[in-house]
């Protein structure tokens, strides 16, 4: 059963943002825990399963590449509190910072 019957996005899009939120560069090193939620969420999608995480994430993914703005505020946002809410994440070894959202957007790749 595709995804698009229950979600309103065709499965080439949701797709295409799923690989771009869920896909960790190779020279990246996340917390072990995020990478393997990343990777179970590609897993899933791959096999048409949709958590409430992932569904969340291609929502928000989805208005971004549609040219809306998507305001996600507050320390849960970046600190991933809510263990799915991972806005951005940090690679443990540089300190740098990764906003893969930023990356559906053009506009907002500064």
């Amino acid at each position: 059963m595709s995804l698009s019957r229950f979600t309103g996005i065709e499965k080439d899009v949701s797709d295409s943002i799923a690989n771009i939120l869920f896909n960790i560069p190779q020279n990246f090193n996340p917390n072990k825990l995020v990478k393997n939620d990343y990777e179970k969420r590609l897993k899933n999608l791959n096999n048409n399963l949709l958590d409430w995480a992932t569904a969340e994430a291609l929502a928000y993914g989805s208005l971004i590449k549609e040219n809306n703005r998507v305001r996600l505020s507050g320390q849960d946002v970046k600190r991933g509190t809510f263990s799915h809410r991972h806005a951005c994440i940090w690679d443990q070894i540089t300190g740098k910072e990764l906003c893969l959202y930023r990356q559906l957007n053009p506009i907002d790749k500064d």
